[in-house]
C-alpha cells in the first residue's frame, strides 16, 4: 500500500509538470488495469528516451564545443570546470571518460 502511495504522488506531481498534450498521452499509457494510477517509472524512462539524445551526433557536437573550451588568461580552472558541468548537463548526452 505504501509503496502505490507513494508511486501515486509521484505521478500527480509529474502530470503537474507536464506541460504538452503528447505527454499526457505518456502518462495513460503507464496506466496498468491492475494499478490505481500510472506507474511513475514507465512515464520516466519515456520521457528520458524522448528527452535524452544518445546518438553519435549528438555525442559529436558535445565533443566539438567541450573543444572549443578554454582556459581563459588570469581565469580560475573552477569557471573551466563550471562551464564543462553546465555544457554537459545542458546537452543531456552522456558522456564517457
Amino acid at each position: 500500500m505504501k509503496a502505490e502511495s507513494m508511486n501515486a504522488i509521484a505521478v500527480h506531481y509529474l502530470t503537474l509538470s507536464m506541460d504538452k498534450e503528447e505527454h499526457m498521452g505518456i502518462i495513460d499509457d503507464a496506466h496498468p488495469d491492475d494499478w490505481p494510477s500510472a506507474i511513475v517509472c514507465e512515464i520516466w524512462n519515456t520521457l528520458e528516451e524522448e528527452n535524452r539524445p544518445n546518438d553519435m551526433l549528438a555525442k559529436a557536437e558535445l565533443m566539438k564545443k567541450i573543444m572549443q573550451l578554454k582556459l581563459k588568461k588570469n581565469a580560475s580552472p573552477k569557471k573551466l570546470d563550471k562551464d564543462l558541468a553546465a555544457l554537459i548537463s545542458s546537452q543531456q548526452v552522456q558522456v564517457q571518460a
